[in-house]
């Protein structure tokens, strides 16, 4: 994907399952585009380690520019947050939507 954080993306390329699946069972990044590979790692390092090393920070800052990086962690931060209020709420989506 060279669409970038701000650009637009065709719709092909928003829409890739096979990298869904790698981020929803953990593994490896093989098989990630270059893109994606530093936005996992960017936001496996910020949620597990909660901080980001060097190397991953200046390789989304090379990729992203500084304003997109900054927009990326603060939209894990968000997404965060959102996940948190319905833990603590115990919110579910209906069943018909669960993703399997």
């Amino acid at each position: 994907m060279t669409c970038g954080l701000r650009n637009r993306c065709s719709t092909t390329e928003l829409h890739r399952p096979e990298a869904v699946e790698i981020i929803a069972k953990g593994s490896s990044l093989e098989g990630l585009t270059k893109e994606e590979t530093i936005i996992v790692r960017y936001g496996r390092e910020l949620m597990d380690d909660h901080q980001v090393s060097q190397e991953t920070f200046d390789a989304a800052l090379a990729q992203f520019g500084e304003a997109n990086t900054i927009v990326l962690g603060a939209l894990m931060g968000y997404y965060s947050f959102i996940s948190c209020t319905l833990l603590g709420t115990d919110m579910r989506p209906p069943s018909a939507l669960v993703w399997r």
